[in-house]
């Protein structure tokens, strides 16, 4: 604080400022999140303290009860889970019979494509990512998830424009289903990405699969020259004509 003083004298007038960490969390309300621990290495998965749905429950239930306070709270890393050889939905199970409302204490949940190795990588609208991603968000909007935040945890590497065009998409759709209760059985065909009408329609996306069918064979394919050539020389050296 005396540090802060000299630097900003014009604090020591706010009330606000005068308080510890502590105090300035307190009235702010800043919510702290516990997550469940990434893998250390080969060998330890699962054996991480804290790392089991129910564990993490008592956590933050005993938490709320010794500290009185509701700001502690649990988010998910779902491959964390992944690649500590925890699956998702049979965690979601145990808990809707061992822990109905443990959802409620869950802020937050970091999604990416569910690899069983840790790496932040985009998924894709549609694919088979996108609907486990789903049906285990399902399962825990099953036992309390009501309220929080999805966060495409991001790592080094990837385009923008493709997490705009992939992820952004495949969220907005997950997102919405979800708050509509909607069965992961019962999927519209939006949530894969096609639609009835505009850009999503199965007609605007056959026209843009007939215009890239042949991209693969982009410089893989030389015409000879025939005793009697259809094109001369001049014609064959333009770019593209090959």
């Amino acid at each position: 604080l005396a540090e802060m003083f000299q630097k900003k004298p014009e604090r020591r007038n706010d009330s606000f400022h005068s308080k510890n960490a502590l105090d300035k969390l307190k009235q702010v309300k800043v919510t702290l999140v516990f997550e469940n621990p990434e893998l250390n290495e080969v060998g330890t998965e699962g054996l991480q303290r804290i790392i089991r749905g129910k564990h993490m429950y008592n956590f933050v239930k005993a938490a709320e009860k010794m500290l009185s306070t509701d700001l502690i709270r649990l988010l998910i890393d779902l491959n964390h889970w992944v690649h500590n050889a925890i699956d998702p939905a049979t965690e979601f199970e145990i808990l809707k019979k061992e822990a109905p409302d443990f959802g409620k204490y869950v802020k937050a949940i970091h999604v990416y494509e569910p690899w069983p190795i840790h790496e932040h990588a985009p998924f894709d609208i549609p694919s088979d990512e996108q609907v486990k991603i789903y049906k285990w968000l399902y399962q825990l909007r099953q036992i309390g998830f009501k309220s929080g935040t999805l966060v495409f945890e991001r790592g080094g590497g990837e385009n923008p424009l493709q997490i705009a065009r992939t992820v952004i998409q495949a969220l907005r759709q997950i997102v919405q289903n979800l708050e509509k209760d909607v069965l992961p059985e019962k999927l519209p065909l939006e949530f894969y990405g096609i639609s009835p009408a505009g850009v999503l329609s199965p007609e605007r996306q056959m026209v843009i699969i007939r215009e890239h069918a042949r991209d693969p064979l982009k410089g893989l394919i030389i015409s000879p020259e025939e005793e009697h050539t259809a094109l001369g020389k001049e014609a064959l050296a333009k770019p593209g004509m090959t």
